[in-house]
């Protein structure tokens, strides 16, 4: 990065920033005050395109991205008015918009609704369907981004903005790195555009900001492609009118949508599946003069496009939106329970979005007690996502330390907030003047080389002054993480506890004794102002303190007079009467608040000072914490909890006492007699209970072609081949050298001796036939090996294929080893069958070999007796033996 993004930084000439808005895949977006005092948005896109590497290539793509639609000119499309380059960083002045859909979805959240009302949603996406229509008709161009962050209101009206993957229908194949995975068409995962990818983008967007919930809810990319590929949407959270019409824009085949997206939203608005009188005349109209347009108003083009295209005649459609139907009037019960929500259940529910923040050493060290016991009871922090836990330091060696260790332990990244201070020398230059107000110049001067607050109260605010606006951006966006509808929805899901509100919750643990309690007034002003931006005025926030032990002799001086001066502090501010003012930054906005910082501060103290107190503290800090956030205790206490007195003390304590209770002897005792009564049902005798199911597997392995007994002689010779290789073969070359051997005179000389070896020979590779005694391996014959590996392997595969299909049985609930049984009892008969037909076959060899033996002694004994010569295999000699 060549320029520092900071408020009052100027990365363009005139163009001067104001705050952050946010950032996305592609960059980041602040407010910005343009000459003349106008307000833009600035982007800065990530990445040089001086640069040869990935984050090049990404600036890259946007560049190309801005050069296709610089010449989409469009009301419903959000203006571009400057693209400059710095130093190969690409910067892009846009028009500024009130805010996105996504923020307008949180809004209605948080004032009860489930989503954005359908009349007001159906007015924004057929603005961005005509912008999207417009640029796919007139300028042949795909956004491919389409998502609930993409769409900008501005005064009622909603405009379609970031481009970065924009791109032209000609060139259907590229890639689509950086496209939002929840909402992708399932053809862009392969490669490959359609003229209809956004409008099955859109809706999507229709359905979660409607109803709160997505058509697919995979955890990651590969099983979001593969449920956008595959698997068909979940469409029940909506009217069940609409299901239709939805699910035609979620079809896999592209072809299957409708023709643009003005169609689809079309389609929705013919979709109403109740009518509702609407009371038309001068009053009315008079009395809505000064509201925003109504969806009838807005939409009154496509109805009688509609009604003329489809129609052609005067009288309604069936489901058409009568003109006198009241499309602002609110929801029936019924059609809300339609909707499909997280319902809060606030007299018997348990779980609440809660933001835990540690702050300094005792608050990373409660905030490890209170993790691991969610450990201990979840088995991972993913499962209950609507709890965030943030530690918040200014000692980097202590935020560093924090991330190192057992992954049970460690702290993720996404835990950590480093508040770093900066060396004095940067501070002086900055914001001496302001500083003044209220830190002692000697402060300043002496601050350490290491850059730690050294238990100074003073340095610990200057910390929070100095990083002030980063520090409310990361807990804006972890509080809206933790409040939204799927994040609700998921631990509801996954723990199977029941959700008490939706209105999120803030924890604070500090030290009163420590550098890190000098930014505790300012945190709590600074988290009430920003729940006042998110329309959560009456959210709750609760500092937990730990006061340490002051009337330990042993405790420092320091540690007494920060405890005192902290105490005293927000005793101060607990008076309605006294304002709060501050001032971050030499430009920073003078801030004035009034009322107090915190809902509740509760104080934890020390008899002695000592590390066992300082462990039972987290410890009973952590237990406590725990059982509020996680059972039924948490709402009997709130029901049982007094309210604070306005004006009066601020401070609470608490106290816990353990009652024993035999749960895990109960669970033991239950956990065997479930197991004993499922073993008892697994090992019962009589008939199978999926007598069907053994029947159909029985049936299915017998008719494997691998194991018909008839094939069982080829597939021996086959295992035995590879040992001894083809045995036909082999014998048959044998048997042709023994014919050229009885040809040559040592054979004609002396033809008994040389016909009684020829025979031996022969023996030696065939074996004399079974003998019992000969079963060893070491003496069978050359052929008897090779014949009995072959047996081996051809028995282990038959075993392995009928041992695996009757285990398969073992998995349908019921009787189980009588399944199992069933089946080896039919695998064994089936086994008899073929080993009474192998039998069969080898008595048949049997008689023959001994008809052969029987003719081979007495053609032996002629040659061994007899003259002249002789022929072992048929030749015309006078003696024959076969």
């Amino acid at each position: 990065m060549s320029f520092l993004r900071e408020p009052n930084a100027e990365p363009l000439p005139g163009y001067r920033l104001i705050e952050p808005l946010g950032s996305g895949g592609f960059g980041e977006v602040w407010k910005c005050e343009a000459p003349g005092g106008l307000f833009k948005a600035i982007k800065f896109v990530y990445g040089n395109l001086n640069s040869l590497d990935a984050d090049g290539a990404r600036a890259e793509q946007e560049f190309h991205a801005l050069n296709r639609v610089k010449e989409v000119r469009h009301p419903f499309v959000l203006s571009t008015e400057r693209i400059d380059m710095v130093d190969g960083e690409l910067v892009i002045v846009m028009e500024l918009a009130d805010k996105s859909l996504h923020d307008s979805y949180v809004e209605s959240q948080a004032s009860g609704l489930v989503g954005i009302p359908r009349d007001a949603l159906l007015r924004y996406l057929r603005d961005a369907a005509e912008a999207l229509d417009h640029m796919i008709e007139k300028h042949n161009l795909q956004h491919l981004d389409i998502k609930p962050r993409n769409l900008f209101l501005v005064s009622d009206r909603v405009k379609v903005a970031d481009f970065g993957l924009v791109k032209h229908l000609d060139r259907q194949a590229g890639s689509l790195v950086g496209a939002t995975p929840l909402y992708a068409p399932p053809e862009t995962f392969l490669g490959k555009i359609s003229e209809h990818s956004d409008q099955y983008s859109l809706a999507i967007v229709y359905q979660e900001l409607l109803t709160g919930q997505r058509p697919f809810t995979g955890k990651n990319a590969r099983q979001l492609a593969l449920q956008h590929m595959k698997e068909p949407p979940e469409l029940r959270p909506l009217p069940e009118a609409e299901r239709p019409v939805v699910a035609r824009a979620l079809s896999k085949d592209p072809a299957k949508r409708f023709p643009n997206c003005l169609a689809f939203v079309r389609a929705l608005y013919m979709a109403r599946t109740t009518a509702k009188s609407l009371v038309v005349g001068s009053e009315a109209s008079a009395g809505k003069s000064g509201q925003p347009k109504t969806l009838a108003e807005t939409m009154e083009d496509i109805l009688l496009e509609q009604l003329g295209d489809e129609r052609g005649t005067g009288s309604p459609a069936p489901g058409t939106i009568r003109a006198d139907e009241d499309l602002s009037a609110p929801a029936t019960p019924e059609e809300v329970s339609q909707l499909g929500m997280t319902v809060q259940q606030p007299d018997t529910g348990v779980l609440r979005p809660t933001l835990i923040l540690g702050l300094g050493a005792f608050g990373r060290r409660a905030l490890m007690e209170l993790r691991c016991r969610f450990l201990d009871r979840f088995g991972d922090l993913g499962k209950i996502p609507l709890h965030h836990f943030l530690y918040i330091d200014s000692d980097p060696e202590a935020v560093k330390s924090a991330l190192r260790g057992d992954p049970e332990v460690a702290y993720s990244a996404n835990e950590v907030y480093h508040l770093p201070l900066q060396p004095m020398a940067n501070y002086r230059r900055r914001m001496l003047d302001q500083l003044n107000e209220w830190l002692p110049r000697e402060k300043l001067y002496t601050m350490p080389r290491s850059l730690q607050t050294q238990g100074s109260r003073a340095l610990g605010r200057l910390a929070f002054a100095d990083n002030h606006l980063r520090l409310l951006t990361r807990l804006r966006r972890e509080l809206e993480q933790i409040s939204h509808p799927d994040t609700l929805f998921q631990a509801v899901n996954e723990t199977g506890l029941a959700l008490r509100e939706n209105r999120p919750r803030i924890i604070v643990l500090a030290a009163a004794g420590g550098g890190s309690s000098g930014l505790l007034v300012d945190l709590g002003y600074s988290l009430r102002r920003l729940l006042n931006q998110m329309r959560q005025p009456e959210a709750e926030i609760t500092a937990f303190v730990f006061c340490g032990a002051p009337e330990d002799p042993a405790t420092p001086a320091a540690e007494q007079a920060n405890l005192y001066a902290t105490l005293t502090e927000l005793n101060h501010f607990s008076d309605e009467n006294i304002h709060f003012a501050a001032q971050y930054g030499a430009d920073g906005p003078r801030i004035l608040d009034q009322g107090q910082p915190f809902s509740s501060v509760y104080l934890l103290k020390l008899v002695h000072r000592n590390p066992e107190g300082l462990r039972d503290a987290v410890a009973h800090l952590g237990s406590y914490l725990f059982h509020e956030l996680t059972t039924p205790l948490g709402l009997r206490v709130e029901r049982s909890r007094l309210p604070s007195s306005t004006g009066g003390m601020p401070f609470r304590s608490f106290g816990t006492y353990a009652v024993w209770f035999p749960r895990g002897l109960l669970l033991r005792l239950a956990g065997q007699r479930a197991c004993y009564r499922l073993l008892q049902e697994w090992q019962a005798g009589g008939e199978p209970t999926a007598l069907a199911e053994v029947e159909a597997a029985t049936a299915r392995v017998l008719a494997d072609p691998e194991l018909r007994f008839e094939d069982l002689c080829a597939r021996i010779e086959a295992g035995a081949a590879a040992t001894e290789g083809d045995l036909a073969g082999t014998l048959t070359a044998l048997l042709s050298q023994l014919e050229d051997l009885a040809g040559q005179a040592v054979a004609q000389n002396d033809p008994g001796h040389w016909a009684l070896q020829a025979v031996q020979r022969v023996q030696e590779w065939l074996g004399p036939g079974y003998d019992p005694a000969r079963e060893h391996e070491w003496r069978k014959s050359r052929l008897g090996r090779a014949l009995s590996a072959g047996l081996k392997e051809a028995a282990a595969d038959w075993e392995q294929r009928l041992l695996q299909a009757a285990a398969q049985l073992m998995d349908h609930p019921g009787r189980r080893i009588a399944a199992t049984e069933a089946a080896l009892t039919r695998f064994a008969l089936f086994c008899q069958e073929a080993a009474a037909a192998q039998r069969s076959r080898l008595e048949q060899q049997r008689l023959r070999t001994q008809q052969a033996g029987q003719q081979l002694e007495p053609a032996l004994e002629q040659c061994r007796h007899g003259a002249g010569g002789f022929s072992l295999f048929g030749s015309r000699s006078r003696r024959v033996l076969r």
